[in-house]
């Protein structure tokens, strides 16, 4: 006995000592990461950042999460240079290999702070890949092109890991279109060089970009509606990829501009009218929100979520995305037209009219939503609201696994975000200003022509 307090002792001064020193390092490459200053500064390096911590997130347990945040808070803001490609395959392949070992998660229960987070970084690695493939910035690119074809070449793994909910046919439909565009450009027959200009743009996603310029602009939306109607004709009947996009695109402009907003929700009812330029293609005007693909339904739903919670006139915008009810700013044939806000979303799916998928998106939204609400004395009449309206479904099939991946999800979220400085654009955002930049020029777009 006394011969072994010594070395407990030591084993605890050992584990403190290196318990140290990680935190140090994890506070070196935090500031190389620069986090608070948007990814720029002369101490700041981005590759680095990426490479060190992709290294030290083997380590196991609390530190762990905490390096995963550090690496989403990073891929969330740091700026898609073509500086970062090395660096972001390496961590493209690194993340596979992490959910290859996360295991089968447990049914009925849900994810933890390392799945959620791991789920968000492959995420985010893969749409900056998608991003530079759009601008064909990959050529010269071929080893990293034949390495990440490699990692993914069987994704069975996503399917154990997360095949409990939704956002695991998510995860594994975006990974599954990267390997088919990773594999349309690098062909072991055929030199890169032939293939490199292949291009992923689509109609939809242009008209869509348009309407991006306009917004951020400052120009009226009124002038520019018609990009926005023929974007809405395209979507559902493009890739996967460019429809998300889309969607994504939409969410960051109906945090700016209310009608886009109310336009979207009018599109919701059905009762949008079809753009005259594309008769034939009518995506997701033809219908309403119960016949859209259940995709574009989440993404809808996630966008009434995120523009409730950070729409820039905060009030107006919180109102209209939890109950849309008739809108005076979209009309037709001059009468005023209704629209779906989540709270019209609720009592659509009390009468059955949404799938399961469908149904998993709304409650994981109003859980993250009336996470948000509830620790605010100014809102916590609005907490009420939609914590009424999440009980309609508590007794639907995983109701707690649900909402509790969607607790956690917030969570995550939340704390991510605390370490970024307030005013920090997004990647989405940014990648959406570096596509418009470089395909709509100011002189020609489709609204112009």
């Amino acid at each position: 006995m006394i011969l072994s307090i010594p070395t407990t002792m030591q084993k605890r001064w050992t584990e403190q000592n290196l318990e140290t020193k990680a935190s140090q390092l994890l506070q070196r490459v935090k500031r190389r990461a620069g986090l608070q200053l948007g990814g720029s500064g002369k101490h700041v390096h981005i590759p680095r950042s990426w490479v060190e911590l992709t290294l030290i997130a083997r380590c196991k347990g609390p530190f762990r999460i905490e390096v995963l945040k550090v690496l989403y808070a990073s891929l969330l803001s740091a700026a898609p240079s073509i500086d970062n490609i090395p660096s972001l395959f390496l961590s493209c392949e690194t993340v596979v290999e992490w959910m290859k070992e996360l295991g089968c998660s447990i049914p009925g229960t849900p994810w933890g702070d390392t799945h959620i987070l791991t789920y968000n970084i492959a995420e985010l690695c893969f749409w900056r890949v998608y991003y530079h493939a759009l601008l064909h910035n990959l050529e010269g690119c071929e080893s990293f092109l034949s390495d990440l074809s490699w990692h993914i070449e069987n994704l069975s793994f996503v399917k154990k890991v997360y095949a409990n909910y939704p956002d695991g046919e998510l995860l594994l439909r975006l990974l599954e279109a990267i390997k088919e565009v990773v594999s349309e450009m690098f062909q072991k027959n055929k030199p890169l060089v032939e293939t490199a200009r292949i291009s992923f743009m689509s109609p939809g996603l242009m008209h869509g970009l348009d309407f991006y310029q306009c917004v951020r602009n400052l120009i009226d939306s009124e002038t520019s509606l018609g990009s926005l109607i023929t974007c809405l004709s395209f979507l559902g009947t493009e890739s996967f990829l460019n429809s998300v996009l889309v969607m994504k695109l939409l969410t960051i402009v109906c945090c700016k501009d209310y009608l886009a907003l109310q336009i979207m929700q009018a599109a919701a009812t059905g009762k949008l009218p079809i753009s005259s330029e594309n008769a034939e293609i009518v995506g997701i005007s033809g219908s309403g929100i119960q016949g859209w693909n259940w995709i574009i339904a989440t993404e809808f739903i996630n966008m009434l979520v995120y523009t409730a919670i950070y729409g820039e006139n905060q009030r107006k915008y919180k109102r209209s995305a939890i109950e849309a009810g008739i809108m005076a700013s979209v009309k037709i044939d001059s009468e005023p037209v209704e629209g779906y806000g989540l709270l019209e979303l609720v009592k659509l799916n009390s009468q059955g009219a949404f799938g399961l998928a469908v149904q998993y998106a709304l409650q994981q939204g109003l859980s993250k939503l009336y996470q948000y609400l509830k620790n605010d004395p100014l809102r916590r009449s609005g907490a009420h609201v939609i914590w009424t309206a999440l009980q309609t479904a508590k007794d639907s099939l995983g109701y707690r696994a649900i909402v509790g991946i969607g607790q956690t999800k917030w969570k995550c979220w939340a704390e991510v975000r605390s370490e970024l400085a307030p005013d920090t654009k997004h990647f989405f955002e940014q990648m959406f200003d570096t596509l418009t930049e470089h395909y709509m020029p100011e002189a020609v777009s489709p609204t112009s022509t």
